[in-house]
């Protein structure tokens, strides 16, 4: 009998949460999960499972009569969050007019926890993303209720401003536990919002999909199958391949990375490709930029088709050397995949994978984009076998990881 509730709240993408949800729901029948604002990021092709949530909701599109909503703002005009934020605003020099469309935003969101959310009683709320729109509807739960904020990197370490640090702090005082995938973005989380988050902060990486590391198993001496994938979308079968990041968000500095690989020598550039895959986060205007670059000898591939797991897996098979270097990221899927393939990747070393280190997984670390060619002929010249298949098998796979999570929600339910 399912007579556990949990409301997933915030972000509402597919990666992430499906297999979270669905290991969980393995491991513990009990938990009845229900989600609001789900989207599949994937277009339908890398759905991690079948695995079904029991309620989709959209509270975003609730309708609610302006008698109804008038009345919840008198009750708001009386409540102590109002007028925390009615002297924070005004620090920050907010119009009339904004602070005015502010406080109607409020009200909705009131209105929604106390009408349509809280008398679902649910046991635990569990907020991803934690930016302050994600996290709204946390500052109008009953002051008994459970809840999780769960951060993904981004919103921890790009979100920034007043207005960030004052609402997240806010809606951080409230919750029950606060989850960071690892111990360098937990010193990041006290520095921005306080050291006082030690004592309910919890380091736990998200659970995995298997699929794909499945799919790199299956095909990973299968050459014929990986030369094919080659030829179908124009990468060069015959040079090395290096692979930018993981999407077409500009914050993944793929011109700057291009810049310096232009410098490269004419021997060096001979032997490698270029493949930028950008599916997922494409903005047509930097994409269009991105197409202008030409490097002399160099071709560069740019992939806008959103791959299943298996294409996906023979893209990680594919790729000798991926170059990591984002302004930010917390810890890459994609990076440990290409590592779980058995290949190579180059990392900043601003991003914050020290559990990787910890662990000993091999991957090469530069300080600035100006090392980027050197590491790169380095690699090229490298034949050194590691053994980072079986060390990230037993860090970040579900078997190691679910259970982490289920103790996190028992030991909630429990208190």
């Amino acid at each position: 009998m399912k007579d556990n509730k949990i409301l997933v709240l915030g972000i509402g993408q597919s990666n992430f949460l499906n297999q979270l949800y669905e290991n969980l729901s393995i491991d513990n029948p009990s938990l009845s999960i229900d989600i609001d604002g789900y989207v599949d990021i994937s277009q339908g092709k890398n759905l991690s499972s079948n695995f079904q949530y029991g309620n989709y909701f959209d509270f975003k599109k609730v309708k609610i009569h302006k008698i109804l909503l008038l009345k919840k703002m008198f009750q708001l005009l009386f409540s102590n969050f109002f007028w925390k934020i009615v002297f924070f605003e005004l620090s920050q020099g907010l119009t009339i007019k904004k602070f005015f469309d502010l406080i109607k935003e409020y009200t909705r969101t009131k209105y929604i926890v106390e009408n349509y959310i809280q008398p679902k009683n649910y046991q635990i709320f569990h907020f991803h993303f934690c930016t302050p729109e994600n996290l709204k509807y946390l500052y109008f739960l009953s002051k008994n209720s459970k809840s999780i904020c769960s951060f993904w990197g981004s919103d921890l370490l790009r979100a920034t401003g007043p207005s960030n640090v004052f609402y997240v702090q806010l809606a951080l005082e409230k919750a029950s536990i606060v989850t960071v995938q690892t111990r360098e973005l937990a010193e990041v989380l006290f520095c921005k919002y306080g050291r006082n988050l030690t004592q309910k902060t919890q380091y736990l990486p998200f659970t995995i999909s298997t699929k794909i590391y499945e799919s790199i198993d299956k095909y990973k001496l299968d050459f014929k199958v990986i030369e094919d994938f080659k030829i179908k979308y124009k990468i060069p079968v015959d040079r090395k391949v290096i692979v930018i990041s993981h999407n077409a968000f500009k914050e993944n500095n793929h011109i700057k990375v291009l810049e310096e690989l232009n410098k490269i020598s004419n021997s060096i550039k001979k032997e490698i490709t270029v493949v930028l895959p950008l599916a997922y986060g494409r903005d047509e205007k930097y994409i269009n930029k991105l197409k202008a670059i030409k490097i002399e000898n160099i071709e560069i591939t740019l992939i806008l088709d959103y791959f299943d797991s298996n294409e996906i897996a023979l893209l990680r098979l594919a790729t000798d050397i991926m170059i990591q270097m984002p302004i930010s990221d917390a810890l890459s899927g994609t990076m440990t995949e290409v590592l779980y393939a058995g290949n190579k990747v180059i990392a900043g070393s601003w991003l914050p994978y020290g559990l990787l280190r910890r662990k000993e997984v091999i991957f090469s670390e530069i300080d600035d984009f100006s090392d980027l060619v050197p590491a790169i002929e380095k690699l090229l010249k490298s034949t050194e076998n590691n053994n980072n298949s079986a060390i990230i098998k037993s860090i970040l796979f579900p078997n190691t990881t679910t259970p982490l999570w289920n103790n996190l929600f028992k030991n909630l339910l429990d208190e």
